[in-house]
């Protein structure tokens, strides 16, 4: 088997249902105050390959640690991915993400080592330009790895 060496993590992204309470704990307790709130309007989306239609999250990025982000997804129509997410393990860590270059490389490098591709998208936002990115997970774990690539 190839391997490919991990980039550095871009961001922790954590699934919450109220994206306002979880700022004030961030702000309040670790002094993160630069967040950017928008809505998350997927071009395409797909679950276990299957199109999901308006698929619309609200997001919140702020500056963490070094030069990792934090993310945090409240789910507004997702087609059940983060919804189910979160009914199931509630507020928490959802995924690691890490910005690659040629995605599709690595798409297909966990497809050739039998992890499922669970959920991808186009995207395209005035904050953070056009990305794609998938998500893939180990079964024996509860968070996903998530990788995008920034076309700007």
């Amino acid at each position: 088997m190839n391997t490919l060496t991990l980039p550095n993590l871009g961001h922790v992204g954590l699934v919450v249902s109220d994206i306002p309470k979880f700022l004030d704990h961030f702000v309040n307790l670790f002094g993160i105050t630069n967040f950017e709130i928008y809505n998350f309007e997927a071009v395409e989306a797909k679950l276990f390959d299957k199109q999901i239609n308006d698929f619309c999250l609200k997001i919140a990025i702020g500056s963490f640690i070094n030069n990792i982000k934090i993310e945090l997804i409240e789910p507004i129509n997702d087609g059940g991915f983060y919804t189910k997410y979160l009914d199931k393990y509630g507020n928490g860590l959802n995924h690691l993400a890490f910005y690659v270059n040629n995605i599709s490389k690595w798409r297909q490098y966990f497809i050739d080592n039998n992890l499922p591709i669970v959920f991808e998208a186009i995207v395209v936002d005035e904050i953070r330009g056009e990305r794609h990115i998938f998500y893939t997970k180990l079964k024996e774990l509860n968070y996903y790895y998530e990788f995008a690539e920034v076309f700007k």
